[in-house]
Protein backbone atom coordinates (compact mmCIF):
# COMPACT_ATOMS: atom_id res chain seq x y z
CA UNK A 1 0.00 0.00 0.00
CA UNK A 2 1.25 3.44 -1.31
CA UNK A 3 1.45 5.95 1.43
CA UNK A 4 -0.95 7.96 -0.40
CA UNK A 5 -3.27 4.95 -0.37
CA UNK A 6 -2.72 4.49 3.93
CA UNK A 7 -3.33 8.35 4.05
CA UNK A 8 -6.81 8.06 1.75
CA UNK A 9 -7.53 5.08 3.72
CA UNK A 10 -7.78 7.24 7.37
CA UNK A 11 -9.23 10.35 5.87
CA UNK A 12 -12.15 7.97 5.12
CA UNK A 13 -12.21 6.29 8.31
CA UNK A 14 -12.07 9.52 9.85
CA UNK A 15 -15.06 10.95 8.01
CA UNK A 16 -16.98 7.71 8.81
CA UNK A 17 -16.45 7.67 12.06
CA UNK A 18 -16.81 11.72 12.69
CA UNK A 19 -20.13 11.19 10.72
CA UNK A 20 -21.02 8.54 12.84
CA UNK A 21 -20.88 10.33 16.38
CA UNK A 22 -22.50 13.22 14.85
CA UNK A 23 -25.37 10.70 13.98
CA UNK A 24 -25.58 9.54 17.16
CA UNK A 25 -25.35 12.76 19.27
CA UNK A 26 -28.05 14.57 16.99
CA UNK A 27 -30.74 11.22 17.59
CA UNK A 28 -30.36 11.15 20.77
CA UNK A 29 -29.67 14.55 22.13
CA UNK A 30 -33.09 15.88 22.49
CA UNK A 31 -33.10 19.73 22.54
CA UNK A 32 -31.53 18.57 18.68
CA UNK A 33 -33.47 16.00 17.81
CA UNK A 34 -36.59 17.96 18.11
CA UNK A 35 -35.15 21.17 16.80
CA UNK A 36 -34.56 19.20 13.52
CA UNK A 37 -37.94 17.37 13.76
CA UNK A 38 -39.37 20.75 13.58
CA UNK A 39 -37.32 22.45 11.26
CA UNK A 40 -38.48 19.32 9.09
CA UNK A 41 -41.92 19.84 9.75
CA UNK A 42 -41.94 23.38 9.06
CA UNK A 43 -40.25 22.92 5.25
CA UNK A 44 -43.16 20.13 4.47
CA UNK A 45 -45.30 23.07 5.75
CA UNK A 46 -43.67 25.84 3.24
CA UNK A 47 -43.34 23.34 0.69
CA UNK A 48 -39.85 22.90 0.09
CA UNK A 49 -38.47 19.68 -1.49
CA UNK A 50 -36.66 17.20 0.29
CA UNK A 51 -33.80 18.37 -1.45
CA UNK A 52 -34.16 21.39 0.00
CA UNK A 53 -34.54 20.65 3.21
CA UNK A 54 -31.98 18.37 3.09
CA UNK A 55 -29.58 20.93 2.14
CA UNK A 56 -30.80 23.38 4.80
CA UNK A 57 -30.09 20.65 7.79
CA UNK A 58 -26.68 20.04 6.01
CA UNK A 59 -25.29 22.99 5.54
CA UNK A 60 -27.40 25.48 8.55
CA UNK A 61 -29.40 23.67 11.27
CA UNK A 62 -27.70 20.76 12.17
CA UNK A 63 -23.94 22.60 12.28
CA UNK A 64 -25.20 25.20 14.15
CA UNK A 65 -27.33 22.82 16.81
CA UNK A 66 -24.67 20.80 17.30
CA UNK A 67 -21.07 23.57 17.60
CA UNK A 68 -22.00 23.69 21.32
CA UNK A 69 -22.08 20.07 22.41
CA UNK A 70 -18.69 19.71 24.36
CA UNK A 71 -19.20 15.97 24.36
CA UNK A 72 -19.31 15.48 20.67
CA UNK A 73 -15.95 17.99 20.14
CA UNK A 74 -14.24 15.82 23.03
CA UNK A 75 -15.77 12.41 21.55
CA UNK A 76 -14.26 13.88 17.86
CA UNK A 77 -10.67 14.57 19.63
CA UNK A 78 -10.41 11.26 21.25
CA UNK A 79 -7.58 8.94 19.61
CA UNK A 80 -9.24 5.96 18.33
CA UNK A 81 -7.82 2.77 18.21
CA UNK A 82 -5.46 2.93 15.93
CA UNK A 83 -4.38 6.81 17.46
CA UNK A 84 -5.78 8.80 15.04
CA UNK A 85 -8.38 11.80 15.66
CA UNK A 86 -11.74 13.00 14.05
CA UNK A 87 -11.91 16.14 13.37
CA UNK A 88 -15.30 18.75 13.20
CA UNK A 89 -14.27 19.11 9.58
CA UNK A 90 -14.63 15.13 8.93
CA UNK A 91 -18.21 14.86 9.71
CA UNK A 92 -20.23 14.45 6.52
CA UNK A 93 -23.27 16.50 7.29
CA UNK A 94 -25.33 15.78 4.29
CA UNK A 95 -25.22 12.10 5.66
CA UNK A 96 -26.00 12.82 9.06
CA UNK A 97 -29.58 14.79 7.65
CA UNK A 98 -30.41 12.04 5.40
CA UNK A 99 -30.70 10.04 8.98
CA UNK A 100 -33.82 12.36 9.81
CA UNK A 101 -35.41 12.67 6.05
CA UNK A 102 -37.75 9.74 6.72
CA UNK A 103 -39.54 11.85 9.00
CA UNK A 104 -39.76 14.43 5.61
CA UNK A 105 -41.12 11.39 3.72
CA UNK A 106 -43.83 10.48 6.49
CA UNK A 107 -45.02 14.22 7.39
CA UNK A 108 -44.89 14.70 3.07
CA UNK A 109 -47.17 11.59 3.09
CA UNK A 110 -49.47 12.55 5.86
CA UNK A 111 -49.72 16.41 4.50
CA UNK A 112 -48.51 17.59 8.22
Amino acid sequence: MTAFEKAWKSVKKSIETATRSAELWAHNTEEIYFKVINAIQSSVNMGETREETKALLATSILPAAMMPIEGLHEELSRPDYDGTTDSWNDIDWEEVAEGFMDYYDEYQQAGV
